[in-house]
């Protein structure tokens, strides 16, 4: 038996105790009421291999590929585009959390420094070639076209509507699609971007943070398992091996979110974590909530069709 931090040490303890958060409903996942770094994520993307821990290869291109995904509520995803991994992941959250500080958008574009954006996926702002990979990493997420069910909605389309930037200021102009806006707010991961930036490229180190804080408490898997969810191409031995230091790597800090863990005598990898905020609504306040958005639009739509009557007549 493979063990991690003992989480009956003192140390383990005060540091749960201190990086407690209240698990809780948020009806408005784009305000960045809880701060600066906790960007919503839908949990089938933090579940599966959308974002994989496989080195970037900008030749490889997947067409209708189902990915599998940890269990959840009728959890259905198909990926077609450029194959994505976790810098993608870390650049897509950075977004999604630059909408929240933007406030309400709509279907308008949102500029962006693309500084800010390296710097809250834990790089360096004011650098060259660290803009120019994240010019790559976001044509890439524009490219990306995905398939995704559970019980409570659906979404089919981009993870990136639209980007343009501009070079000499490496200002960027982007859209989500307004839709994947809606998607967020249900059944999402409130993640601690700044923690998962801390980790560096440890890309292993990475996906896991995010699959086990999208779980109350993470069920016991299989090393085998984990390594199919998470898309690794490794063999399983050399995987169990890097599992290990990606796991040591998350028991680190001030504020770890992995405070103990071990592989018991089935290869079934046991963890105890931190606290973590998850948004599940409940099902009749999900479908409220999407009686709510039909009627604004349907408002939307009767004012427009009032004005564009009133300027007819006008003419």
């Amino acid at each position: 038996m493979n063990h991690g931090r003992n989480s009956s040490t003192p140390r383990a303890i005060d540091n749960a105790f201190r990086c407690r958060k209240t698990l809780g409903m948020n009806t408005r996942p784009l305000h960045a009421a809880d701060g600066p770094a906790f960007p919503a994520v839908p949990l089938g993307f933090v579940r599966s291999a959308l974002f994989g821990v496989a080195r970037h290869d900008a030749a490889a291109i997947v067409h209708q590929q189902p990915l599998a995904i940890s269990p959840l509520r009728g959890g259905k995803l198909t990926y077609s585009g450029p194959l994505l991994n976790q810098h993608h992941a870390l650049l897509w959250q950075a977004i999604v959390q630059a909408v929240a500080e933007a406030g309400p958008i709509d279907e308008q574009p949102f500029t962006a420094s693309c500084d800010a954006l390296l710097r809250a996926m834990g790089g360096k702002g004011n650098d060259t070639k660290q803009r120019a990979r994240v010019w790559s990493w976001l044509q890439d997420l524009v490219a990306a076209r995905l398939e995704y069910s559970t019980d409570a909605q659906d979404y089919a389309g981009p993870l990136v509507f639209e980007a343009a930037r501009d070079k000499a200021s490496g200002r960027l102009s982007l859209r989500l699609n307004p839709k994947l806006i809606r998607l967020l707010g249900n059944e999402v991961l409130r993640n601690d971007l700044a923690r998962k930036a801390a980790l560096g490229r440890n890309l292993l180190a990475l996906w896991l943070h995010d699959y086990f804080a999208s779980h109350l408490r993470p069920p016991p898997e299989t090393v085998e398992t984990l390594r199919n969810w998470c898309g690794s191409p490794l063999a399983l031995p050399q995987f169990r091996q890097r599992l290990r230091g990606a796991l040591n790597q998350l028991a680190k800090g001030s504020c770890p979110l992995v405070v103990a863990w071990s592989i018991d005598r089935r290869d079934r990898l046991i963890v105890e974590k931190s606290a973590t905020r998850v948004v599940i609504l409940p099902a009749g306040t999900a479908q409220a909530k999407q009686a709510g958005a039909l009627h604004h639009e349907r408002a939307r739509a009767d004012v427009e069709r009032a004005q564009n009557q009133r300027a007819h007549v006008a003419l």
